[in-house]
């Protein structure tokens, strides 16, 4: 632990000399009318079979991370800082938290994601801990993360009790892994030149799979990536559209020194959130379209290889898909949570359309 504790402490230190080397993970820029015709969306339709729906006085207040469990929907809301879940017909089942730093509180939460028992897990880097709560709300455990002295982003819980969580800044590290008493030890690189990127650009949303494999695509650049996580590989993945990096700008800070930062006027989100089904990796995509956060472009798990989009009926922020079942989080113009079920078409020799079964 030691000598991850030194490697950390020392790119903590190179850190502060961000550097300014960017991959372009996809092609050219390419004009919104060439984005749109490289996909090719699925042809079916959405109907909505549950959900929390919109209403003045809805529980919902700011919701942003999901995760479905059986009939059960969880999702953190930062309107009262607390984790909430539902029935999938949109009854409040319990509440749990609230802004603060005692046991059960939340002060800057950046992840939720369940484990293997349904488990709730919540990556609060304001309180440098990790909260767990079981499917009925009641704190199972919390993990300490302030032995890693850098912020942390998305979480991984694995079986056992440890977890992973990547980082936001560190130039050696794509992702750190805690042991059960949330000490840091060990560190996962990306591979090749994906290593280039800078940490400003490696914000990404994560999502685990059931077989010791998990998915990331980032929010800044194009792209994503498929992770062994017993061999410590990575592939990475050029996304089917293209969004160039945003500009990095650095400016001369009296008694400060260099000051590096995104500038927001060229900045265009990508990915807003992934998920893994079988050996499909679904994408919910902002982009540069008048379609963003309503496309989910998928992908096989295996290969990378792009198979087709899904366009959902309203903008999301979060989504879960999980046989056939589209669930998102939706914020405008109320907050509510979707539950969707997709159906495929075909055309019929006569040139209509005929329902398919659901995969």
């Amino acid at each position: 632990m030691a000598s991850v504790l030194r490697a950390i402490l020392s790119s903590a230190r190179i850190g502060i000399i961000v550097t300014i080397l960017i991959l372009v993970l996809a092609g050219a820029t390419r004009h919104l009318s060439a984005i749109v015709q490289a996909r090719t969306f699925f042809s079916g339709t959405m109907t909505l079979v549950g959900g929390v729906p919109p209403a003045i006085d809805s529980d919902l207040l700011l919701p942003a991370r999901l995760a479905v469990v059986d009939t059960s929907l969880f999702v953190f809301d930062y309107g009262d800082y607390a984790v909430k879940a539902f029935s999938r017909d949109g009854h409040l089942l319990w509440t749990s938290g609230h802004y603060g730093a005692g046991p059960g509180d939340f002060r800057g939460p950046r992840d939720l994601k369940t484990d293997s028992d349904g488990n709730i897990w919540i990556l609060d880097p304001g309180n440098a801990r990790v909260t767990i709560l079981s499917r009925s709300g009641r704190i199972v455990d919390t993990k300490p993360t302030g032995a890693y002295p850098l912020p942390v982003n998305q979480l991984l819980p694995l079986r056992g009790g440890e977890f992973w969580a990547t980082s936001l800044v560190d130039p050696a590290a794509f992702a750190v892994r805690f042991d059960t008493e949330g000490n840091p030890i060990e560190l996962q690189p990306l591979p090749g030149r994906a290593a280039e990127l800078s940490p400003m650009l490696r914000g990404t949303v994560l999502a685990g799979t059931t077989d010791g494999r998990a998915a990331f695509a980032f929010d800044r650049v194009d792209g994503w990536g498929l992770w062994n996580l017993a061999e410590h590989r990575m592939m990475i993945h050029a996304g089917v559209e293209s969004i160039p990096p945003p500009e990095i700008v650095q400016r001369d800070v009296p008694n400060v020194g260099v000051y590096v930062s995104i500038d927001s006027s060229s900045q265009v989100t990508a990915a807003l959130d992934v998920t893994v089904a079988h050996d499909t990796v679904y994408v919910l995509f902002d982009g540069r379209t008048d379609l963003a956060g309503r496309i989910v472009d998928a992908y096989v798990l295996s290969s990378g290889s792009y198979v087709g989009s899904y366009m959902l009926p309203e903008r999301a922020v979060s989504l879960e898909v999980n046989e056939g079942e589209f669930t998102a989080i939706i914020r405008r113009p109320i907050p509510a949570i979707r539950i969707w079920r997709w159906q495929e078409t075909e055309m019929n020799p006569g040139g209509s359309e005929r329902a398919l079964s659901e995969k």
